[in-house]
């Protein structure tokens, strides 16, 4: 029997049920028995409108942008939304949790995994993957770190972008850092012309725009366009990529994994899209400030294994793909 429970209609699993069962499965867990509920009557969190008040994050208006947010009543989908966390009874996942409360209407399902990020080093895919191996029902798979906190229309808005092309298998979101309206993320670039990755220390990539004040960033930053990659942090994935892609490469632990997905996206035939129409809010490695630093051993052996999953021809050959795809898909008007 594991301990794991369901929950407020959402997938909880705990740190020793994924360590005892790393192929767990929701469907596992009967949640018709009591037994296996946690003690809750004992725990008295604060309401969420306290963390609402005490984090300090800003309403992002929606710019206009090309993607139409449907009515609820006419979502014909199914969706999971799987959140990493270290603590559901901390700050940032009942912010988290309460923002999609907010701002996702209609049906969805919410996998939470509890994570381990004081492992040395921590390894995110290993968890992500958890979540993807129990969600075979749905159409798309949404990763949510949970500093991430979501603006109105969020969810309609990753899937109406996915569906403009059947060659679309992920779709990422504008990100901002709390409170000053800076840009974290406005979809990822890699750099071809760095010649060697093992003397750079890592794959050539980096956030476009991420430090950049919203108003010098005008134009580029409010465009849909393909990318090569979008960060995990939250990023919408569908079924189609998962099923020919497969999970997510365990043994990068921390080191590009998400990077590597969105390539690996790419060289299966899907396009990867930089939607700047979704937006939220990262607090960027605030949960993860406890974790244990990269040491010089392990970058060595993750860059290697990156070399040899990724090597730079085909990292080269996938920024050759984003590059006609935006002539193609993004030619400008006339």
């Amino acid at each position: 029997m594991l301990c794991g429970a369901i929950h407020l209609a959402d997938d909880w699993i705990c740190r020793s049920c994924r360590d005892r069962n790393p192929n767990w499965k929701p469907a596992d867990v009967d949640a018709h028995d009591p037994s296996i509920l946690p003690d809750m009557k004992s725990v008295k969190p604060k309401p969420a409108e306290a963390y609402y008040g005490k984090i300090t994050v800003e309403d992002i208006p929606f710019p206009k942008g090309k993607v139409h947010i449907p009515r609820v009543a006419d979502r014909d989908y199914r969706v999971t939304i799987i959140i990493t966390t270290p603590d559901v009874m901390g700050e940032n996942f009942r912010f988290c949790k309460y923002r999609i409360d907010k701002h996702t209407p209609g049906e969805h399902r919410i996998v939470i995994v509890e994570t381990h990020y004081n492992e040395k080093p921590y390894n995110y895919a290993r968890d992500i993957n958890i979540g993807l191996r129990g969600v075979k029902d749905s159409d798309y798979l949404v990763m949510l770190n949970d500093d991430v906190f979501v603006e109105s229309g969020w969810i309609d808005t990753l899937v109406e972008c996915a569906r403009q092309d059947t060659k679309i298998g992920m779709v990422g979101a504008l990100l901002f850092f709390p409170g000053k309206r800076i840009v974290q993320h406005a979809g990822g670039n890699y750099d071809r012309e760095v010649k060697s990755w093992a003397t750079h220390g890592q794959m050539p990539v980096s956030h476009n725009y991420s430090g950049t004040p919203t108003k010098f960033s005008k134009g580029e930053i409010y465009d849909q366009r393909d990318v090569p990659w979008n960060t995990g942090a939250i990023l919408l994935i569908t079924k189609a990529c998962v099923d020919k892609s497969g999970l997510m490469d365990e043994n990068l632990v921390s080191h590009c994994d998400d990077v590597e997905y969105n390539f690996r996206a790419w060289l299966n035939g899907f396009r990867v899209v930089y939607c700047p129409d979704v937006q939220a809010v990262h607090r960027e490695y605030v949960t993860r400030k406890h974790s244990i630093g990269d040491t010089p051993d392990y970058i060595y052996t993750a860059t290697k294994h990156l070399l040899r999953v990724l090597p730079k021809a085909k990292a080269d050959k996938v920024q050759d793909m984003v590059d006609k795809s935006n002539k193609r898909h993004y030619r400008p008007e006339s």
